[in-house]
C-alpha cells in the first residue's frame, strides 16, 4: 500500500497553527484531539481501509487513562481500554496490538533510540503532566505502578463500566462523525 500523507489543511481548511492563532492556546487541544480522531476515520475511509492498526502503547494507554480521570470523563475510559474498538456500524475498526508494551522496549526492539516527539504546543499540552506521571513511573523497578494504571480500565482486571455511555456518543449532523456530542465544538 503506498503512503498518502493527508494534512488537516487538505481535511477540514485550516491547520493547527491557525487554530492556535484564532482560538488561542487554552482549547486548542480540544480542536487537535477531534482533528487527530476525526483524521484516522477519514484518511481510513478514502485508502478503502476498515480495519486501522495504530501504534498506541502501554504508555499512550496510562496517559489517557490519567487524563480521562483528572478531567472527570469516566464515560471515556471505557472506550480507552479496549484493543479493539468499533461494532458492526463503525465504518473502521481500531486496533491497539501495542497496548501492552511500553514505548522504551519498543523502541529499543526497533534497534535505535529514537527521540521522542512532544505535541507541538508542548508547554500548554493536556497530556504534560501525565507524560510526567507516567515517565517517572517507568523508571521503577518493576513497572507495576504503570502496569496497574493500564490494567485497571483494560478488560485484565475488569474495566470502568460507563451506563451513560452511549447517551454521551452521537454522530455530528455537520460532519458525520462518531464523538462525544459535547466535544464536537469544531
Amino acid at each position: 500500500m503506498p503512503l498518502k500523507i493527508i494534512g488537516y489543511e487538505e481535511l477540514y481548511g485550516w491547520t493547527m497553527d491557525q487554530v492556535v492563532e484564532t482560538i488561542g492556546k487554552r482549547a486548542n487541544c480540544t480542536y487537535c484531539g477531534v482533528f487527530r480522531r476525526q483524521a484516522l476515520d477519514r484518511g481510513s475511509k478514502l485508502l478503502g481501509i476498515r480495519h486501522l492498526v495504530t501504534g498506541h502503547n502501554a504508555d499512550d494507554a496510562a496517559e489517557t487513562i490519567l487524563m480521562n480521570l483528572l478531567r472527570g470523563d469516566v464515560a471515556r475510559l471505557g472506550r480507552s481500554s479496549h484493543i479493539v474498538t468499533g461494532d458492526d456500524k463503525s465504518d473502521v475498526k481500531r486496533s491497539k496490538p501495542l497496548k501492552f508494551a511500553y514505548e522504551k522496549e519498543i523502541v529499543f526492539s526497533g534497534g535505535e533510540m529514537a527521540a521522542m516527539e512532544k505535541e507541538l504546543e508542548s508547554n500548554e499540552a493536556n497530556r504534560d503532566r501525565e507524560f510526567d506521571i507516567t515517565s517517572r513511573m517507568a523508571g521503577t523497578k518493576d513497572k507495576a505502578d504503570t502496569a496497574e494504571i493500564v490494567s485497571a480500565v483494560s478488560g485484565r482486571k475488569g474495566r470502568a463500566k460507563g451506563t451513560h455511555l452511549k447517551q454521551l456518543l452521537g454522530t455530528c449532523e455537520r460532519c458525520g462523525s462518531k464523538e462525544q456530542l459535547e466535544l464536537e465544538r469544531v
